[in-house]
Formats: structure tokens, C-alpha cells, sequence
């Protein structure tokens, strides 16, 4: 605040001092234009916020297919009295009918169970024609037995060979593929034991074995 003007005499004549700047005046002044330059200085130095990292996401996706089916092979033919030779009389024939084999390529975890199956055996000529008055054994007389079962494929399975009796009919389960994850399979080879009847008659005698996976 300015102070007013002050009347002097001097020599007996009245004199005006012109008034002056209250003291202080000058830094009331000063302080806010020192505090703003301080102000805009601090902010032209301030960092500035880091800018965000733009990013972006892709779903992917991809299919895997089956690798094949779900198969087995069995010998076509087999000779039971090839290595022993039998006569009628005997109580039963037996032989090993040779590696089967199952494949699961359906890569999956779906287990598997393999089915036998035989028909009767009945004595045929050598053009293999049914014998009229020729003996006739029963299907029922026919056991299957799988021995071990070995697994086999990149994935995993658990098979488990058995004995059954009496494979007539709709068959038995003779091997069972469990625990099974991706593509797998298994092989065995299996002894068939036919019952022979007491009154059997000497010559040759056909059947057929089935064995059927699902």
C-alpha cells in the first residue's frame, strides 16, 4: 500500500514530499512472479507418464484326426495237427492258432474287448465238403485260451489275455485292451483246444473261429 503525500515547511514556504512505495512493496511484488517461474519450472522438468504398450491376443486353435480304425487279423488257415499228430480215440486236439493282432488307431480312450467265437467242426472229404454220416463236434466242445497279450503302440493300454470254455454261440471275451489312451493295439497267439466226442471218426475236420474287436 502506498502511504500519502506529507506536507514539509521549509523556509517558512510548504513543501510536498511526493509520496514513496511502502516498504516491503517491491517484495509483495516480486514473490508471486518468483513462485510462478519456480511453479513452471518444476513441471517443465516433471517426467511425463510412460505411454501404455499396446498388445493383442490371438486365439488359436488346431485338430488333430483319427489315425485309422479299430482292426484286428487273425491267421486264415490254421492246421491244429501240423506239429502233433492226433487219432481218433484221443480226448481232445489242440494247437496254437497263431499271432493275432489288434490295432486301435481311433486315438482315442475308448478300451476294447476282443470276442471269440467257433462253429461246430464237422469231417469233411478232401474237397473240404461235409462227410454224410461223417462226425460232427459240437461248438461247445471248443475252449480258447489267449495266453498273454502283449501292448503295443505309442499310447497306452492295459491287455489282458483269458481262458474260456465253450465258445459256441455268441463267444466269450477272451482279451480286453483297458486304461487306453491314444493309439494302441496288442498281440497274442492263442492255443484252441477242440473236445474230441469218444466215437469221433478218423479223417478231417473243419470249423471256423471268429474273433471280433469292438
Amino acid at each position: 500500500m502506498i502511504q500519502g503525500a506529507e506536507d514539509f515547511r521549509i523556509s517558512g514556504e510548504n513543501v510536498k514530499i511526493p509520496p514513496h512505495p511502502a516498504e516491503g512493496t517491491d517484495m509483495r511484488i516480486r514473490t508471486p512472479l518468483l513462485a510462478a517461474a519456480a511453479a513452471a519450472t518444476m513441471l517443465a522438468g516433471a517426467a511425463l507418464p510412460a505411454l501404455a504398450a499396446d498388445s493383442g491376443d490371438t486365439t488359436t486353435t488346431f485338430t488333430l484326426g483319427a489315425a485309422g480304425d479299430l482292426s484286428i487279423s487273425s491267421p486264415a488257415t490254421k492246421n491244429l495237427t501240423a506239429v502233433t499228430a492226433k487219432a481218433a480215440g484221443d480226448s481232445s486236439v489242440s494247437g496254437l492258432l497263431g499271432t493275432t493282432t489288434v490295432s486301435d488307431l481311433l486315438s482315442s480312450a475308448a478300451n476294447w474287448t476282443v470276442t471269440a467265437q467257433s462253429s461246430s467242426f464237422v469231417q469233411v472229404d478232401g474237397n473240404g465238403v461235409a462227410v454224410v454220416g461223417g462226425t460232427t463236434v459240437p461248438a461247445t466242445a471248443v475252449d480258447y485260451d489267449a495266453g498273454t497279450a502283449t501292448a503295443t503302440g505309442t499310447g497306452d493300454v492295459t491287455a489282458t489275455g483269458s481262458a474260456q470254455t465253450d465258445i459256441s454261440g455268441d463267444g466269450k471275451t477272451v482279451v480286453t485292451g483297458n486304461d487306453v489312451v491314444g493309439n494302441n493295439g496288442a498281440y497274442w497267439n492263442p492255443t484252441l483246444t477242440v473236445n474230441l466226442p469218444g466215437n469221433a471218426l478218423a479223417g478231417d475236420y473243419k470249423g471256423t473261429v471268429t474273433t471280433s474287436v469292438n
